[in-house]
Parts: structure tokens; sequence; C-alpha cells
């Protein structure tokens, strides 16, 4: 539905197990990036791997899903540029980076889809977006 093309993951079981399907109907090798398991991070190296694959997708078209652990959220959230949005367990966030690295979040939970904007709502609703903020 997203158009993934690339899938990042933490190496631990869970997360393995959760990007496994998606990985497998896509027809995709996750890449396992040990800063993403919780007991390897640092904020800083989240920062930076989360920037280098922005960088690597911006203008690319490309989309990817990445899979990671509570205590390691908050340093991508900070990197994408996002208030942390305190995902619950299961919760599913959508990340939309603009050109200009404006960015609209979705969060995709048990109660279904929710609509929390960054600093670029007033702008995603100037331009028409499809999301109701």
């Amino acid at each position: 539905a997203f158009g993934v093309g690339d899938v990042l993951t933490s190496p631990s079981t869970r997360c393995m197990e959760t990007v496994a399907p998606i990985a497998a109907a896509l027809d995709l090798l996750p890449r396992r990036k040990p800063v993403l398991a919780e007991e390897d991070f640092t904020p800083r190296a989240v920062r930076s791997l989360v920037r280098a694959e922005v960088d690597a997708l911006t203008g690319s078209g490309r989309v990817a899903l990445l899979c990671s652990h509570r205590p390691v959220l908050p340093a991508v959230f900070d990197a994408l540029g996002l208030d942390d949005p305190r995902l619950e367990p299961g919760d599913i966030l959508v990340a939309h980076l603009g050109m200009l690295r404006e960015s609209v979040m979705r969060n995709y939970g048990p109660a279904g889809e929710t609509c929390r904007c960054h600093s670029s709502c007033a702008r995603a609703k100037a331009k028409a977006s499809p999301l109701r903020c």
C-alpha cells in the first residue's frame, strides 16, 4: 500500500518476526541494523543512521520501513524532526517526509488511523492534503 522497497530492522527476534511477512510478500531481504536494537543503540548512532537513510531516500521515490523498539524510537523521531507520538505496543507510524523535509505522521493502532501532524500541518491542509488533522 505504501510502496515499501527497503526494510531496516533491529536484529531482535521480535522485530525480525514483525517485518518477516511484509518482507516476504514484497520479496525483500530485511537489512538488520544492530544500532536499532534496544541493547546496542545510542541516540547519536540512531540519529546518524536515520539521517543517512533519509538522505538516501530523498528524491528517489523509494519508501523504507523501519522496525525498532520503544527505547530507541525517540532518537528515530528526533532524526526525522518529529515529536515523539508515544506509540503503544503494536502501533505503526507512517511518516511522510516532503521535499522540504516537512513531515506528517499517520499512526495506525488498534483503534484505527489517527493523524498527528508536525509543524507542516497548516501547510498540508493548504495543499489539500488527504490527511485530516
